[in-house]
């Protein structure tokens, strides 16, 4: 049946999701480091991170249809209501309960990818802008204006 495969997808893009929350914890770490060829690696690992995520996502999302379609099901995404919910009674309880942990815990990785990378873009923004005003301060500093004077 596609729901063993869909909880055995779950369980490998949950193992995805916690490599790119590593991978997001580890650009952080290198974005205050200032270390830019580490930085450019943890980039380079993310990038193929999230193309392995994007081909199991569509997979996913075609289990999903097919399991839908088996018990015949109509779903509207927009309902926002969880598989587990709408499988109810379609499956046994141990798959269902199987189901709901998977997709909390999933749940829970992204909103901690996506804090992070909140903090990350906090970091970038600030090091541009640390970044364009000291090179203003030191185009000043040709202009016969103090670093000091700039600022003020």
């Amino acid at each position: 049946m596609n729901l063993h495969e869909l909880i055995e997808l779950y369980r490998v893009q949950l193992a995805q999701l916690q490599q790119l929350l590593a991978v997001a914890e580890d650009k952080k770490r290198e974005l205050i480091a200032s270390n830019n060829e580490e930085f450019a690696n943890v980039l380079q690992r993310e990038e193929q991170l999230m193309a392995a995520i994007r081909m199991a996502e569509q997979k996913r999302f075609t289990i999903i249809s097919d399991t839908l379609r088996h018990f015949g099901i109509q779903y509207n995404a927009r309902t926002g209501r969880k598989l587990s919910e709408i499988l109810a009674g379609k499956t046994s309880a141990d798959e269902r309960q199987q189901l709901l942990e998977l997709e909390t815990e999933t749940r829970t990785v992204v909103e901690n990818i996506s804090k992070i990378n909140k903090q990350n873009m906090f970091l970038l923004t600030h090091l541009r802008k640390f970044y364009s005003e000291t090179i203003a301060g030191i185009m000043a500093l040709r202009h016969r204006q103090t670093l000091i004077d700039r600022k003020v």
